[in-house]
């Protein structure tokens, strides 16, 4: 009770997905086709599973742009763990205080120890640049809409009248340079074009593949 199991094996905790309580104590067990119920469309299985049969061997390395509460990470680390690979990097940057506290949650009920699978958090935004941003205060799970801006206006790029707290931005040199990368996950509500292009130098030295979360046509 209180855990959504899928088709991985994974568990979350009912309370992340306040849209599908009806999962709550149960294993999905399908493939997730066209989605999981829960979280991601097929597509976005099929890039982390790509990303892990087409890896180096004994190697797994992913970044998490945007992470909320990391399920991706959470995810391939459980993967990396299974198949015994100890070349292994992660990495999750996610700007609400909300949700980065509850990373850490969700990695344990999964049995995944930060420091052995070498996963380092961060807690801050993806940007084109360094400095300083503003990101929507969240206060529950449902709320994984928000978009860092520079301006701490109280409408927001949805029309939502909001309040703010300040973040570090962190640009994808910062976050990237130094190793090669499997896969990043970037998913960070509509100032992906604004980051990627930024850091297309380090996109294509040190990044294998690339899935990009979209929010329009």
């Amino acid at each position: 009770p209180g855990k959504i199991t899928d088709f991985l094996g994974i568990k979350t905790s009912s309370f992340l997905h306040p849209w599908a309580h009806c999962h709550d104590n149960m294993v999905i067990g399908q493939i997730p086709l066209p989605d999981d119920s829960l979280r991601a469309e097929a597509i976005e299985y099929f890039a982390t599973l790509h990303s892990f049969e087409a890896a180096l061997p004994n190697t797994f390395k992913v970044a998490e742009l945007g992470a909320s509460y990391a399920p991706w990470t959470c995810v391939c680390a459980v993967l990396a763990d299974r198949a015994g690979r100890t070349n292994t990097r992660f990495v999750a940057v996610e700007a609400s205080s909300y949700l980065y506290e509850l990373i850490p949650q969700h990695l344990a009920e999964n049995t995944i120890d930060p420091e052995k699978s070498n996963i380092g958090l961060i807690k801050g935004a993806v940007a084109a640049e360094r400095g300083l941003l503003y990101f929507p205060k969240v206060g529950d799970p449902m709320d994984n809409g928000g978009q860092a801006t520079s301006d701490d206006g109280p409408i927001d790029y949805l029309g939502r009248t909001i309040e703010y707290e300040k973040v570090e931005a962190y640009p994808l040199k910062d976050v990237l340079s130094g190793d090669i990368w499997d896969l990043v996950h970037i998913d960070v509500q509509g100032v992906e074009y604004d980051v990627l292009a930024a850091g297309m130098d380090v996109l294509n030295e040190c990044v294998r593949a690339i899935f990009i979360g979209t929010h329009s046509r």
